[in-house]
């Protein structure tokens, strides 16, 4: 039989160390929050193999919204700590598989040799939850995937009790970790008071309940060995200037308040029509009748956008549409990469046939509209003055309201947003263009 070397103290590199204070015992609910490379989630694992290692009683479920992201994002970060970061005394070396723990590929769980185990699970199943009786300590990873009825009915599938032997007492123990994003998700309406310190760069939040919840806000600074772009002064003014609530959420942790207008980083001029001084052109087509369909060039250089030409008009058909393109093109139109609406697959196919090569759908998700808009609320926006619909378009682009509270909502008013659908269309073609520079303006 395998000799199992059981760990009573294990050792950690000196140079990592914990964001938890010594001691420190979970709160029913802790959140850890805050900016990107703040170290949030490799803190936590970091103190969940340090409990798992000296005792036998932690049953671990760390959960995603999407049990495709699992791998990269929580189960080899964790095999990283356990195989990189401890030492283990006798042999000099990280935890060896085999010995130290098992890993359950197919299962998808860590087996400590003490007895503690951490499994990880997607919820997009959620009947995959069923059958785990033991769980006594769940994290949930990136948890502003989740709504509200997910984490309760998660809690409510996990009705074990921890045994009382167990250091952190015999309530089940939940952490959230995530960035911040918008002021009014249901995280922030649930967990803290409304009121926000806005009297320093990095905003101070308050928990509803100090008994149940721990909280704790981090940045890039509270990491020591963090060596990614916010280091660089010049690119944190930019980037503050272009985009200051993404500033506030990723450099400095601060939930995101949003103003009125979705764009404040564009301008209106006399574009260069010259196409090949640009690193890239693409096209953006949404289609309308009653309203207006939107037709686009869009080009970028060093990451900025220009949008040089503009079809913009209502009742158009298919056929219309078509003829308009080709007049703007007379020297070709079949080749042009267009990204067009994919509400409309019968159009995108009729043009198709007609000889229109180059279009495709449009790439839409759950959050893609939301990650378009902030992709371009990264870069400046150049207007040609002839693009006359995406101009007046842009200036009075804004977020929806919420009617009895007066708060900006992340959803755009659905009035006047062909040319800006268009855009957004358009601007697929760039985003995984190894070949395309990006930087802030």
């Amino acid at each position: 039989m395998k000799k199992i070397i059981r760990l009573k103290r294990p050792y950690i590199n000196p140079k990592y160390k914990f964001m938890f204070e010594k001691g420190y015992i979970p709160y029913k609910y802790n959140i850890l929050y805050g900016g990107t490379g703040s170290s949030k989630s490799f803190s936590l694992i970091e103190k969940l193999v340090d409990m798992c290692i000296r005792y036998s009683t932690f049953d671990i479920l760390v959960v995603r919204k999407y049990a495709t992201t699992l791998k990269d994002t929580v189960e080899m970060p964790w095999l990283d700590m356990i195989s990189k970061r401890y030492i283990n005394k006798m042999s000099g070396i990280g935890l060896v598989e085999g010995r130290d723990y098992t890993y359950n590929r197919t299962l998808k769980h860590i087996k400590f040799s003490s007895g503690s185990i951490v499994r990880f699970k997607g919820y997009d199943n959620p009947e995959k939850l069923k059958g785990i009786d033991n769980v006594n300590t769940l994290w949930l990873e990136e948890a502003t995937d989740f709504t509200q009825s997910d984490l309760e009915d998660i809690q409510d599938r996990l009705r074990a009790t921890p045994p009382n032997n167990h250091p952190w007492g015999t309530e089940l123990k939940i952490f959230l970790s995530f960035n911040p994003i918008f002021k009014t998700h249901w995280i922030r309406t649930y967990f803290f008071k409304d009121a926000i310190d806005m009297s320093d760069e990095i905003h101070k939040d308050t928990v509803n309940n100090i008994v149940t919840t721990f909280a704790l806000k981090t940045t890039w600074r509270d990491n020591h060995y963090y060596n990614g772009q916010y280091k660089d002064e010049n690119l944190r003014k930019k980037m503050q200037e272009i985009n200051p609530r993404k500033y506030g959420v990723q450099c400095n942790g601060n939930w995101g308040v949003l103003g009125k207008l979705i764009y404040e980083n564009w301008e209106v001029i006399n574009c260069n029509k010259d196409l090949s001084t640009y690193d890239g052109i693409s096209y953006g087509l949404d289609f309308g009748f009653e309203h207006s369909t939107a037709f686009h060039e869009i080009a970028i250089k060093d990451g900025d956008i220009y949008v040089l030409r503009e079809l913009y008009k209502p009742k158009l058909t298919a056929n219309d549409i078509m003829k308009e393109i080709k007049r703007m093109y007379p020297n070709g139109y079949s080749n042009l990469r267009i990204y067009a609406d994919n509400a409309r697959p019968e159009v995108i196919e009729e043009m198709k046939r007609s000889g229109f090569s180059g279009i495709r759908p449009c790439t839409k998700g759950a959050n893609s509209v939301l990650e378009g808009i902030e992709w371009l609320q990264d870069r400046c926006i150049y207007i040609d003055e002839s693009c006359v619909g995406a101009r007046n378009e842009i200036e009075s682009y804004q977020w929806e309201k919420d009617k009895k509270t007066g708060v900006r909502l992340p959803k755009p008013v659905k009035v006047n947003d062909d040319a800006m659908d268009s855009i957004r269309y358009g601007t697929e073609g760039f985003k995984n263009n190894t070949n395309v520079r990006i930087m802030f303006c």
